[in-house]
């Protein structure tokens, strides 16, 4: 007998959501915050953010493709459920093999 597979769909589309909004989102800047502490504290976040631009581009866009296959693997469990389903209803006699 075969084991039973079970996919949360709503749980990758969520994750991907969250993956998206994460990778779209404002990032503090020390020129335009004073969360930053110090002077002292801001200078080295700018300098930082001068060499880190590239760093975050790259974490972005691979952030964005895994929330993209995220949301791809979920249309097709959906998708390929709804065959299946499908298939089933239209040859229920070939399913069981009888």
């Amino acid at each position: 007998m075969a084991r039973a597979v079970a996919v949360d769909t709503a749980q990758l589309t969520a994750g991907a959501k969250a993956l998206k909004e994460a990778s779209t989102g404002s990032r503090p800047s020390a020129d335009e915050s004073d969360g930053f502490g110090s002077a002292v504290a801001r200078g080295a976040v700018s300098r930082f953010e001068g060499y880190w631009v590239r760093g975050q581009s790259t974490v972005d866009e691979l952030v964005t493709g895994l929330a993209g296959a995220l949301s791809q693997a979920a249309d097709s469990y959906q998708r390929r459920d709804a065959e299946d389903a499908e298939a089933l209803r239209k040859d229920r006699a070939g399913f069981y093999g009888f």
